[in-house]
């Protein structure tokens, strides 16, 4: 157990923290409308108050968040999930196969989180159609889940922090496998995209690795 905290804490598991499906982004809609590409939830290992689902809606194949909601999810007795998004944001549920399932009573939104669209902070999220339930498809989870909150790297409560930014491989001059890192990249097997003074500047440059977009 002891090893296993240990590995857990440098970013190294046996397997992902999270797993996630995807949503035809036709079958959703925003009110107010922001443009985006593709949806996904990312769904961690366990699914408990400490251990929630994202929500989010990504532009540029997966390397750009737009619109994001945490989602605090209790088990319903028939199966599947009643979740409901942070700050009073309204419920969705999931069934069993984590289809989503909009509801018409205090339904859910979905923050943004771009900051270009400052002048919305949250919007409507609901299917374009008449079929109040989205379809889930498992899929790879894209590069930005990277970012998310992960407690198996990050400490249960973020009391971890981290001063290296790694990634596995850099094609065609995008980076591949980037991810936080409290000790030097070598140390667990990566290659070095940089070393920096604080949380703040080791998310953002984790952001610029995700799209590959490092300081020139």
């Amino acid at each position: 157990m002891i090893i296993w905290g240990f590995l857990s804490s440098l970013g190294i598991s046996k397997e992902p923290y999270y797993h996630c499906l995807e949503y035809d982004a036709k079958s959703v809609r925003l009110d107010p409308p922001i443009p985006f590409d593709r949806v996904y939830l990312a769904v961690p290992k366990k699914i408990d108050n400490l251990h929630v689902l994202y929500l989010f809606l990504t532009n540029k194949e997966g390397t750009i968040i737009e619109l994001l909601q945490s989602l605090i999810c209790r088990k319903e007795s028939g199966g599947g999930y009643l979740c409901g998004g942070e700050c009073d944001a309204g419920d969705i549920r999931l069934d069993a196969s984590f289809n989503l399932h909009h509801l018409a009573q205090n339904p859910l939104a979905i923050d943004v989180w771009n900051s270009r669209y400052e002048e919305v902070e949250r919007t409507g999220f609901a299917s374009s159609g008449s079929n109040p339930v989205t379809t889930a498809h498992p899929a790879k989870c894209p590069p930005v889940v990277v970012t998310l909150f992960n407690p198996e790297r990050d400490g249960l409560h973020a009391e971890i922090e981290h001063s290296y930014v790694c990634y596995e491989k850099k094609i065609g001059g995008k980076y591949h496998g980037c991810d936080l890192s409290t000790l030097p990249c070598e140390k667990i097997g990566k290659k070095r995209f940089g070393h920096y003074k604080n949380e703040t500047a080791t998310q953002a440059a984790l952001d610029r690795c995700v799209q590959s977009k490092p300081i020139k």
